[in-house]
């Protein structure tokens, strides 16, 4: 998807890149809002159609039962600083303009992340993808609460992190 939107948005599929992105200052305002509303509008969609599909069973990213929050939220932000980390370093520099490895990378990552973690914090990396699914469970949308924050924090601070490293190793190498 990476590489089939790249044309189009620069593979903006994650609010927590198009906030890191928009931080550096590579998007505007105008186009981080529109960007975040269709990567959110996206998320729904999605989720409204697994739901579908699934009978309404399975939809959920959730931390095992019986566990804090502490744990997948770390995971959360951890594998959004890499993920976005990655994205970065290989699609945002100069340096990189033309380079036909970054969908690999990003996607590398994203399955890296999954595999590692996904069983503990659902392998989200995404606040569209991880706030999307506890936003359709309207019935129970009280106690998705805190998955709701744990998804919009997480990644964003893990974004944030990730894009104040770049800035700060970018601006050293000038």
């Amino acid at each position: 998807m990476i590489y089939a939107g790249a044309y189009i948005s620069g593979g903006h599929f994650n609010p927590a890149v198009s906030l890191a992105i928009w931080r550096l200052g590579k998007l505007s305002g105008d186009e981080l809002t529109k960007y975040v509303s269709s990567q959110m509008l996206g998320g729904i969609v999605a989720s409204i159609l697994v739901s579908v599909f699934m009978a309404g069973s399975g939809t959920f990213l959730v931390a095992p039962a019986g566990t804090s929050l502490f744990l997948p939220f770390l995971a959360e932000a951890l594998f959004t600083f890499a993920l976005v980390w990655v994205v970065l370093n290989v699609a945002v520099p100069k340096q990189v303009v033309g380079n036909q490895y970054y969908g690999l990378a990003i996607g590398g990552i994203v399955l890296v992340g999954a595999l590692s973690v996904g069983a503990l914090s659902g392998g989200a990396f995404n606040p569209a993808v991880g706030v999307s699914p506890a936003l359709v469970d309207i019935a129970n949308l009280a106690d998705n609460f805190g998955l709701i924050v744990l998804y919009i924090t997480a990644p964003l601070i893990g974004g944030m992190i990730a894009s104040e490293l770049f800035a700060y190793i970018s601006q050293m190498k000038e």
